[in-house]
C-alpha cells in the first residue's frame, strides 16, 4: 500500500502540463485572427500545425478556419476564430 502524506505544498512545476502554447487561440474572440509567416517551412506542415493546436479548442465550442494568404507580399497562413 503507497503511504499518504500531508501538508506537503505543491511545486509550480506540477502545474506545468508540457510545452509552451505558441499560437493564442484561448485569448481570442469571434472575428479575431492572427497570421504566421512561412519563413521556409513548407504550407502543409504549417497547415497541421496550426488546426492540431485547434482541435483542443474545439472541445470549448471554439472554431477556427485556416486560410494561406499573403500579406504584405510575406505568404502564409492566417487563422481566424470563426465560433
Amino acid at each position: 500500500m503507497i503511504k499518504i502524506d500531508k501538508g506537503i505544498p505543491i511545486s509550480e512545476k506540477a502545474f506545468r502540463t508540457g510545452k509552451a502554447p505558441i499560437y493564442p487561440f484561448r485569448f481570442m474572440k469571434v472575428g479575431d485572427s492572427f497570421f504566421v509567416p512561412l519563413k521556409g517551412r513548407k504550407l502543409r506542415k504549417l497547415t497541421a500545425s496550426i488546426l492540431g493546436s485547434a482541435r483542443s479548442r474545439r472541445i470549448e465550442g471554439k472554431k477556427f478556419s485556416v486560410r494561406s494568404v499573403v500579406v504584405d507580399s510575406i505568404e502564409g497562413l492566417r487563422c481566424w476564430r470563426i465560433e
